[in-house]
């Protein structure tokens, strides 16, 4: 690292983290200093129509960074509050895979079932009630079978069994 003397105030920094203003190497302290003081100077030399313009433009600049400082934090956070919804702590989200159960009819599976069914000359309506029909059987066989304590294997065989009778029809 190549350090390097600031040529107002003799400070010696980093020569990144100095920078040059008519042509001398400055520090970021004294280029913030030079820079406010010709913006001093350059103010009190213009004329009330030009300060008045300069005015105008200042405010107008602070308006349009507050209001993008409002849109982009204030607004969501309240719109979360607001919601009642807790802000996402970021992490891992990695998801534990999930077993399939053959139990249960998925929804593909329903569809599958009723345009079979429509094929074999039911109506919409009809294959839909007996779609139906056969998710509440399975759902009420394994509240009974959960209640005689027999094994998930168990069920899941018989449901499947049912699954089965369906595409038999």
């Amino acid at each position: 690292m190549v350090m390097k003397s600031c040529e107002e105030c003799g400070e010696e920094n980093e020569n990144k983290y100095l920078g040059k203003i008519r042509g001398k190497l400055l520090c970021k302290k004294c280029r913030k200093e030079v820079r406010l003081n010709h913006r001093a100077e350059t103010f009190e030399m213009t004329d009330e129509k030009e300060k008045a313009k300069i005015l105008a433009l200042q405010k107008e600049q602070e308006h349009a960074a507050n209001q993008a400082y409002y849109k982009k934090h204030i607004k969501k956070v309240a719109k979360e509050e607001s919601k009642g919804v807790e802000p996402k702590i970021k992490g891992s989200t990695r998801a534990k895979a999930r077993k399939k159960s053959n139990s249960y009819i998925t929804i593909q599976e329903r569809q599958n079932f009723l345009r079979m069914l429509m094929a074999r000359g039911l109506s919409f309506k009809d294959a839909k009630d007996r779609v139906r029909d056969l998710v509440k059987e399975q759902i009420r066989v394994r509240e009974v079978m959960k209640g005689k304590n027999k094994s998930n294997k168990e069920i899941k065989q018989k449901q499947q069994q049912m699954i089965e009778d369906l595409w038999k029809y």
